[in-house]
């Protein structure tokens, strides 16, 4: 439906019109836990992938721990699909703003542009027509002007916006028109003190609001107000010499809406920042129903030093937490060696070496440790 694009009167000014807008916020924090050391961690919980250890510090203790861990699924789920409005709305009100502005073809219906001055008041006829052509032609938004007598309307609405919305929806069916009512009361030709009480009101098809922006109307609202309150300027060259301006820069960017895009992109790295985060995140919260909990460690040199790898099956595992054995395969911890020492073992000494030579699986194993090793340290880069 159409709505008003602003207007004005002698003595109160000029309004804008009623072009809609939206603001939101929100914000939260679902962070509970992390996979890296915080300050204020209290616990350290360890789980396994791929046989290598992945590590998650929380502030809670491991009951309360793994209940959040299933809240946080769950909450990572519905902030997601919560935060779509935020994406969705903002961005279908700032692309059409931003988009290069193209002229709505002429194929509305009629699109002849109307001048009815029925009291007399416009001056120029011809020109003003021109010069609304020209407009038309550039945006193809079709305007029209009618002037009116106040006592015409005011017994049957109570404001001049009210009447030039049922004129707009009773004349057009289509939201491609812009219309302007030019209204002054009767006793104003002949009122002995001078004053005239005109008001005019326009009123823009909704389809048009692509072109005509809050900035670019309200522009235009302002240039008729101060030419109509200009005794030496007529109505027709009011309106001439306006719709003449616009012409000259309907169809340009608007450059003041710079800061509403500089806004947008910020509200959108925000966005996209926590949605990140929860998503890189979930890999710990979905392992977190079997993590268990191990000495603190702040860094990563003193996570490694808590880490032994198996000689058996090659699986890496922080040696506090499971006692005597590998995790991963059971085989006994004795068999098993110092992560830090890795580097400085090259191979078996000589008094094992019959041994390790007879055992295939043995012998295999520094292949495997080596193997793992490096895909450990892969993996927890992205842990640490």
């Amino acid at each position: 439906m159409p709505h008003s694009s602003g207007g004005g009167s002698h003595g109160g000014g000029s309004h804008s019109g009623s072009f809609s807008s939206s603001h939101s916020s929100g914000g939260g924090n679902l962070s509970a836990f992390r996979n890296r050391y915080f300050p204020g961690a209290k616990h350290r919980y360890v789980y396994y992938r791929r046989n290598v250890p992945h590590y998650v510090y929380s502030n809670y203790d491991l009951d309360d721990f793994r209940r959040s861990a299933k809240g946080q699924i769950f909450g990572c789920i519905f902030m997601i699909l919560f935060m779509i409005p935020f994406i969705v709305t903002p961005l279908m009100s700032i692309v059409p703003v931003i988009a290069v502005s193209k002229p709505i073809k002429l194929d509305y219906g009629d699109t002849s542009v109307v001048i009815e001055d029925n009291i007399g008041v416009i001056d120029d006829e011809r020109e003003l027509k021109k010069t609304l052509k020209d407009f038309r032609d550039k945006t193809g938004i079709t305007p029209c002007i009618v002037t009116v007598k106040t006592e015409e309307w005011a017994a049957n609405y109570s404001t001049l916006e009210n009447y030039a919305y049922d004129y707009y929806v009773n004349t057009f069916d289509d939201e491609c028109h812009w219309l302007f009512i030019y209204s002054e009361p009767t006793s104003a030709s002949s009122s002995s003190s001078g004053f005239n009480n005109w008001q005019w009101e326009g009123m823009q098809g909704n389809d048009t609001d692509n072109i005509l922006t809050e900035n670019k109307v309200g522009d235009f609202n302002e240039e008729v107000q101060k030419l109509l309150t200009d005794n030496d300027v007529g109505v027709g060259e009011a309106f001439n010499t306006s719709f003449e301006d616009l012409n000259e820069t309907v169809m340009n960017f608007d450059s003041n809406i710079i800061p509403m895009v500089i806004f947008f992109v910020v509200w959108y790295g925000i966005i996209g920042y926590v949605i990140f985060g929860m998503i890189k995140g979930l890999p710990a919260v979905l392992h977190a129903a079997n993590a268990v909990e191990v000495d603190m460690a702040k860094n990563k040199q003193e996570a490694k030093q808590m880490e032994i790898c198996c000689n058996y099956c090659g699986g890496i595992y922080v040696r506090s937490q499971t006692g005597n054995i590998c995790p991963h395969c059971g085989a006994p911890a004795s068999s098993s060696i110092a992560l830090d020492q890795m580097e400085s073992v090259k191979r078996p000494d000589d008094s094992r070496k019959s041994s390790y030579d007879n055992d295939p699986e043995l012998k295999s194993s520094g292949d495997r440790i080596k193997n793992l090793f490096r895909r450990f340290k892969s993996d927890n880069n992205d842990d640490m």
